[in-house]
């Protein structure tokens, strides 16, 4: 963030050596050459951190449209010294641009270097108006302009005077032509005012940080406590709220905020009957300033709902984008394999198969289509039981398609009607979250998935919402032109859709962030955020509390937990990141499969009719995998962990060498050129 003195103040500063300015402007200092009539810094009183200061040093003077330092000493009403800072939000920045001579004595300057940046959603907060003297008998009141905001934020008991009216404010714009500036924003010289609509911001009490006796009688003293500056933007007391205001902004590079000085009516009135001094008034004020503050939300009641923000703009050389269309709607599922790893077929009864760490297995199986999946354990860090994180999930995949000899076969799991369908194989790695996709044929040539026959591959990501603590799927390609707030998140989370045929086969990656510990605190603004922070913490801990999670779902807690992780979790560093597959059959045609027997593996055994099991009341809706991209906790380990009477042989006979083996082992139904 830069701040720029976009004024053409030149009252005094409080820089050292220039105080002389003040009082006689015509004695220039060299270390003055760049004084901006303010300083900015963090203030003083051990808020380090938390808060920038502005201190303005005044002399009054006739306010009109040239606004410079004056000896006049003829006032009228409103009068004001006043300065505007133009605040910048930069990426990249290079500040540090100086100035040396050459050896023909020239100054050569190098520039500052800067990226902008547009900020979606951020806030913007005044602190601490008061002055010297209430009321109109101020002999400096605080006062402050701010426009193009969306909302601004007061107490019920605000001691601050507001009104909306246009000004005549700065027009300010970026001069290229300063040598030792990359770009510095200045009032244009032909238009240096445009009229402006805004709201302006007035103190009226008195300011001591001291116990003050108002008046006193012989039976009661009135007197008023001032709590001084605040330390915390977001732990304000009552009386420091009512002397502050925060302004909520969205889709702005840059802000420009006016402050100003003026002396109350009273003392006017007296500077104009000759009984009081200009000299008297110079004392210097300080405005404070910062971001999120406690008059959005504090904790002690529910947050107000944030408006609705304008729908994106898109830059004025483009088109507009169309909107983010979700997946096309679900087919009923086939089945699904997902997290502990529980796999459920079409009858909806899930059973367990945990593998082996490190292994490859098989889990669809048929003559043009073949899914293998690594098995790999989860790091003690990453478990959560209560979430059905205890063993083992899926790592990287491996798929098939594509057989040989298709017309001589009839009823032999063809996946489409076309009588030849390429060969290619696709490759999901869980570490990097690639698509890959090769051609047999070609050597295992590396192709793009889009440009093969038969083929459609469609990826998505997942995005959270904190205010209403939602998520849905939006396409890949839309990421770059969808306008974001603050409230939005992304857990990590992708999904990519291959249509083989008219079949669909869903492989979703999930991941988890080991960042820093949440804390409910972080929420405050997002009321059903903070509601949801309490029910996940209850959950973990199993305790009871007012906001109860006991008849929540467990993927409801589950979706909680990963948008709440994923607000502090988006930056986490690769090793505190651990990734995982789930996988979905949403559609298999009936019609390729006359003889059942052709398909098979882990989960493709169960995926077309029904199969003895062992006693169970236990069935669900396999679709509650994909909803909670696999966190189903549902308990199994009485029927064991290795798929015990749910699947044809051991565990062990679905083993396959490696991982683009999809021919040895005992239950292949692969038809491809290697088998």
């Amino acid at each position: 963030m830069i701040v720029w003195n976009a004024s053409s103040y030149a009252g005094g500063t409080n820089t050292n050596g220039c105080d002389l300015v003040r009082d006689d402007p015509t004695l220039v200092l060299d270390n003055c050459a760049f004084k901006n009539g303010f300083s900015a810094a963090n203030t003083a009183d051990g808020a380090l951190g938390k808060f920038a200061q502005i201190n303005l040093a005044p002399r009054l003077v006739l306010a009109g449209e040239s606004y410079t330092d004056s000896q006049s000493t003829t006032y009228v009403s409103d009068t004001s010294n006043w300065v505007t800072i133009f605040i910048e939000f930069v990426d990249n920045a290079d500040l540090t641009g100086a100035c040396s001579a050459d050896g023909l004595g020239n100054t050569v300057c190098t520039g500052i270097t800067y990226t902008p940046i547009e900020l979606e959603e951020f806030y913007f907060s005044l602190f601490d108006f008061d002055q010297f003297g209430d009321f109109q008998k101020a002999e400096s009141r605080e006062a402050s302009w701010v426009s193009d905001f969306v909302v601004a934020y007061t107490s019920n008991t605000t001691e601050l005077s507001l009104g909306f009216t246009s000004i005549r404010a700065p027009n300010v714009f970026y001069d290229r032509s300063v040598a030792n500036y990359a770009l510095q924003p200045i009032l244009d010289s032909e238009t240096k005012y445009v009229s402006k609509p805004g709201v302006r911001i007035f103190s009226n009490y008195a300011g001591s940080e001291s116990e003050r006796t108002l008046a006193t009688s012989s039976v009661v003293d009135f007197t008023r406590y001032d709590d001084g500056n605040p330390t915390d933007p977001q732990a304000l007391t009552q009386q420091q709220k009512n002397r502050a205001i925060t302004f909520l902004f969205r889709q702005r590079q840059n802000i420009s905020v006016m402050f100003m000085i003026t002396p109350g009516q009273v003392v006017l009135d007296s500077i104009a009957a000759g009984t009081k001094q200009s000299s008297s008034l110079t004392a210097p004020r300080n405005f404070l300033f910062a971001g999120f503050s406690s008059l959005v939300y504090d904790g002690s009641s529910s947050p107000p709902p944030l408006p609705s923000p304008p729908p994106p703009s898109p830059p004025p050389s483009l088109p507009s984008p169309p909107p983010p269309s979700p997946p096309p709607p679900r087919p009923p599922l086939a089945g699904a394999a997902g997290n502990d790893p529980i796999f459920v077929g079409a009858d909806g009864i899930p059973y367990r198969v945990d593998g082996q760490a490190g292994r490859a297995f098989n889990l669809v199986s048929s003559p043009c289509l073949s899914v293998n999946s690594e098995v790999q354990e989860v790091p003690s860090r990453f478990r959560y039981p209560r979430l059905g994180l205890t063993s083992t999930v899926f790592g990287s995949m491996h798929v098939s398609v594509g057989c040989r000899n298709t017309t001589e076969r009839t009823g032999s799991g063809l996946l489409s009607d076309n009588s030849q369908m390429t060969r290619v194989d696709v490759r999901f790695d869980v570490l990097s979250g690639t698509i890959l996709c090769r051609m047999p044929s070609k050597g295992q040539q590396e192709v793009s998935c889009d440009t093969v026959p038969g083929l459609q591959v469609s990826e998505y990501y997942r995005e959270c919402n904190l205010q209403d603590m939602t998520c849905d799927w939006f396409p890949v390609s839309a990421q770059l032109s969808r306008s974001l707030s603050l409230a939005h998140v992304q857990p990590g989370m992708t999904q990519a859709r291959l249509h083989i045929g008219i079949n669909v086969i869903v492989v979703t990656r999930e991941s988890l962030r080991q960042g820093d510990k949440v804390s409910c605190d972080d929420f405050k603004r997002w009321h059903k955020a903070l509601e949801a922070c309490y029910i996940v913490a209850q959950h973990m801990s199993e305790t009871n509390g007012p906001h109860s999670a006991a008849s929540l779902p467990e993927e409801t807690i589950h979706r909680y937990l990963t948008i709440l992780a994923a607000y502090r979790g988006m930056l986490v560093p690769a090793q505190k990141v651990f990734c995982f597959f789930h996988l979905a059959v949403e559609h298999l045609d009936a019609r390729h499969f006359s003889d059942p027997a052709l398909l098979h593996g882990l989960l493709g055994q169960r995926l077309l009719t029904p199969r003895p099991v062992p006693n169970r009341s236990t069935v669900i809706d396999p679709e509650h995998i994909l909803k909670s991209a696999g966190a189903v906790n549902i308990l199994v380990s009485d029927l064991g962990s290795q798929g015990e009477g749910f699947i044809e042989g051991t565990y062990l006979d679905y083993m396959v060498p490696s991982l683009d083996n999809h021919c040895k082992f005992p239950f292949s139904r692969f038809l491809g050129d290697e088998c």
